[in-house]
């Protein structure tokens, strides 16, 4: 008899272990595999968006160079003859940085009111260089100067 009741226990114990077995295998490792599913295309969809982010951002700041240069060229262009307008871009540690240059020619009287006009389109903090110089003529009445402003946009 006491051969029976440890053997009895010991059917028991291999019981429940084969039901812990069974119930593992039959529904807690599909649970797992959908949940690791679950969180690869979690971190898929994730990427996805932060590149989108990324590429709308890029979008973003050069429509907002280009609008800088409409802007300069609809209303400095009334008041000077813009000969050129140059894009740099520079990457820097912390964020992209556009540098635009433009170059006129303009009598020298123009030059001084062409501060307010900067003020009102919010551009003369970004004024990084202002480079200003006499055109030699035969008559030096007009005073023509040749001018390069360079603006730094980020």
């Amino acid at each position: 008899m006491k051969l029976f009741k440890e053997n009895k226990s010991l059917g028991i114990l291999l019981i429940v272990s084969i039901i812990y077995v069974g119930i593992t295998f039959l529904f807690i490792n599909p649970l797992r595999m959908k949940n690791n599913d679950l969180e690869k295309q979690k971190s898929e969809i994730l990427t996805l968006h932060q590149q989108r982010n990324t590429i709308n951002t890029i979008s973003k700041k050069e429509k907002q160079v280009e609008d800088i240069i409409l802007l300069i060229e609809k209303n400095i262009g009334s008041m000077v003859d813009i000969t050129s307008i140059t894009k740099q871009s520079q990457q820097t540690e912390n964020s992209n940085q556009t540098i635009l240059e433009v170059r006129f020619s303009s009598n020298l009287n123009d030059i001084f009111n062409l501060n307010q006009k900067l003020k009102e389109l919010n551009l003369e903090n970004s004024i990084e260089t202002i480079k200003v110089q006499r055109i030699q003529t035969e008559s030096n009445k007009k005073s023509k100067v040749n001018c390069t402003i360079t603006f730094k946009v980020v």
